[in-house]
């Protein structure tokens, strides 16, 4: 008696399976995008707010000790001063 061989098969994932994973992966993606391009903007924002903190405390710091006050100098106020947009325009304040 002769035995046949068995053909092998083997297990392989179909396109519909591929194409669903692949749709699922793109969405995740898109999700952490989103949500880290609003914590970029948040910190830079933070970082902003620093610098000028920064700069106001070395305008108080010496303006006055021998050219006299901010005002005298030229320098702008820090309540007057405009924002601008990335693109040029004046940005708009929580106030607003």
């Amino acid at each position: 008696m002769t035995t046949r061989a068995r053909p092998t098969v083997t297990r392989a994932f179909t396109l519909v399976e591929l194409l669903v994973v692949l749709a699922i992966v793109v969405v995740l993606a898109g999700i952490v995008y989103t949500a880290t391009a609003g914590v970029r903007r948040a910190h830079c924002l933070s970082n902003l707010r620093h610098i000028s903190r920064a700069l106001e405390m070395y305008r108080d710091d010496y303006a006055q000790a021998e050219w006299g006050s901010p005002e005298e100098m030229g320098l702008p106020s820090i309540k007057t001063t405009v924002l601008l947009d990335v693109d040029g325009t004046q940005a708009k304040t929580p106030a607003e």
